[in-house]
């Protein structure tokens, strides 16, 4: 039996999920190579992942002054816990930051 305010509730339910933003959710790295992140019960790879530069592992140089020069350098380790922000409708994750 069909029951009108069931179909109205879901209906409206969905016209709320609209307005509502996607939420930053904690993603466990599970794999460096290739990049695997675990949130919740999902395994997201490299086809659902937009990673921050800052993230990637690559060198930059820091000038304190003229003749001092720091290099600091980035990684990702299996296990890191990493900030995550869903996107096109969760289609992909951007991978923000990475957090202790």
């Amino acid at each position: 039996m069909n029951n009108p305010y069931s179909k109205m509730l879901k209906l409206m339910q969905g016209e709320g999920s609209k307005l509502n933003p996607p939420t930053i959710e904690l993603g466990i790295i599970v794999s460096i190579e290739p990049l695997v992140i675990k949130i919740g019960g999902l395994q997201l790879d490299k086809d659902n992942l937009l990673v921050a530069e800052h993230l990637l592992t690559h060198k930059r140089i820091l000038k304190y002054t003229d003749s001092q020069e720091y290099e600091l350098e980035t990684t990702l380790n299996n296990g890191n816990m990493v900030v995550c922000y869903a996107v096109l409708d969760g289609q992909k994750y951007v991978v923000l930051e990475k957090v202790i």
